[in-house]
Formats: C-alpha cells, sequence, structure tokens
C-alpha cells in the first residue's frame, strides 16, 4: 500500500509540475510570437506517457480530463478540446503499456511522436471547424517533434526518481 500511495503522489506532483511549467514558460510559447511554437514542450501528454506505462491502472480517466480542462482554460481552447484529447491518448497509452514496454527508447520516441500528431491532427481539426484562423499550420508539428526528442532524458529522470522514492 506504502508504494502505491507514492506512485499517486509523484503522479499528482508531476501532473501539477507540468501545469506549472506550461504556466510559467507560457509568454516564451506565446503564438504571436515567430518562434513561439518551435520551443514549446507538451509536458502533460509526455507526463501521460509515462505514468501510463508505469502505473497503467492508475490514474483514473478523470485526472487526464480535469488536467486537459485547466489546459483548456489556460490556452484559451474551446472548452473540453484538450481534455479529450488527454483522455483519448491516456486511454490508449494505458490499453497498450504491455506493448509500450517492449519498446526501445528510440521507438518509444516514434511512438511518443505519432501520439502527439495524432494529438495535434484532432486540435488543428477543432479549431478549424470552430473557425480559428491558424497561421502557419506547419508549425503544429514542432511541439510534437520537441516533446519526442526530450522523451529518453525525461524518461531517465522520471524513472529515477520513481524508483529513489519507492526504495525510501
Amino acid at each position: 500500500m506504502q508504494q502505491e500511495e507514492v506512485a499517486s503522489f509523484q503522479f499528482a506532483f508531476s501532473m501539477i509540475g507540468g501545469l506549472f511549467l506550461y504556466v510559467l514558460a507560457a509568454p516564451l510559447f506565446d503564438p504571436s510570437v515567430p518562434y513561439g511554437n518551435w520551443l514549446r514542450v507538451e509536458w502533460i501528454p509526455l507526463l501521460l506517457f509515462f505514468w501510463g506505462q508505469r502505473q497503467p491502472n492508475w490514474p483514473p480517466l478523470w485526472v487526464p480530463w480535469l488536467c486537459g480542462l485547466l489546459l483548456d482554460v489556460l490556452r484559451g481552447d474551446p472548452l473540453g478540446l484538450n481534455a479529450l484529447c488527454f483522455l483519448g491518448m491516456a486511454w490508449f497509452i494505458s490499453a497498450r503499456f504491455e506493448w509500450f514496454r517492449t519498446l526501445s527508447l528510440i521507438e518509444q520516441c516514434l511512438a511518443l511522436f505519432l501520439c502527439l500528431c495524432f494529438y495535434a491532427l484532432i486540435s488543428l481539426g477543432v479549431l478549424l471547424f470552430a473557425g480559428r484562423a491558424l497561421g502557419d499550420w506547419w508549425f503544429a508539428v514542432l511541439p510534437p517533434i520537441i516533446t519526442a526528442a526530450l522523451w529518453p532524458l525525461s524518461f531517465v529522470l522520471l524513472v529515477r526518481i520513481h524508483s529513489r522514492a519507492l526504495n525510501v
């Protein structure tokens, strides 16, 4: 029971940290700035990808939904857009967690990239349907590339933190 409580605390802390990183770095990644989308990292999907592999039965699906709603409010997106995408991503990763665990780190980067491209495609489709002008739409591919490139470093750091907390 102790390990489940530690994992639950770590998950909640990491998701809050991901939202905090987004809020703290939001002025840097403003879409009106020419380089704004180049450096944006999708922290919440990255953390969902990690925790979906490590704890497939946890979190409950309302947690990604709630994080998505908070991100919708922060970004000014239509309410429920990120919540739906995060919910679908969390469900897909937890349903296929055994397959994701068998992949090498480079293959996991590619799988994360494909999940994030699907997330970006859904987001672009909904925003276009809502009538929002997107400008340079190809900038939507850059956050998945940057996030997938950071996956090996993030994975190693999160595994080290997770295993250290379980051994204490």
